[in-house]
């Protein structure tokens, strides 16, 4: 079985481009961090690994990845390990590994949306198309996202984009 599940933070915008043959395909860079405190010395360490995610699947691109998937961004991955060979400019064979979402694969985004908020003035469908996202509005935490965020912690997984390395 080739499945690989990872959770971690977008570490730049998804590249969406168009193949020659007209099929969409997205390019994401995702940070995964690891924490434990060393034996020998008792000193907090990390590490941070990245990896290559890529989808061929239009409908996730065209409804989650593109309008949503952002740099810092938390995400969940599950697809296969895909190593593919190519040659450079300079002649060289060149192996790069990466996630494959496939069509068992998914990609969610994790952790609490944060509310749109409104230009002051005119109501109705003017106001409404022009909602703009504010980061800097602090959102009460529910239990469930408590929970998860503990979970996480516990995992060595990231919590924040202070836990990653971007």
């Amino acid at each position: 079985m080739n499945r690989v599940t990872l959770i971690g933070n977008l570490t730049a915008d998804p590249e969406i481009r168009r193949l020659n043959d007209g099929e969409k395909v997205a390019n994401l860079r995702l940070a995964t961090n690891e924490h434990w405190t060393d034996k020998a010395t008792g000193e907090r360490r990390s590490r941070a690994d990245f990896h290559r995610i890529v989808s061929f699947s239009t409908p996730l691109i065209d409804a989650v990845i593109a309008p949503h998937a952002r740099k810092g961004k938390q995400v969940s991955v599950e697809g296969q390990l895909r190593t593919r060979q190519w040659v450079d400019q300079g002649g060289v064979t060149r192996y790069t590994t990466e996630i494959l979402i496939g069509p068992r694969g998914s990609f969610q985004l994790l952790g609490t949306p944060r509310p749109a908020v409104g230009p002051a003035g005119p109501s109705g469908s003017e106001a409404e198309s022009e909602l703009v996202e504010h980061d800097d509005i602090e959102m009460p935490e529910t239990p469930s996202e408590r929970g998860n965020r503990v979970a996480a912690r516990a995992a060595g997984m990231p919590v924040s984009l202070d836990d990653c390395p971007i």
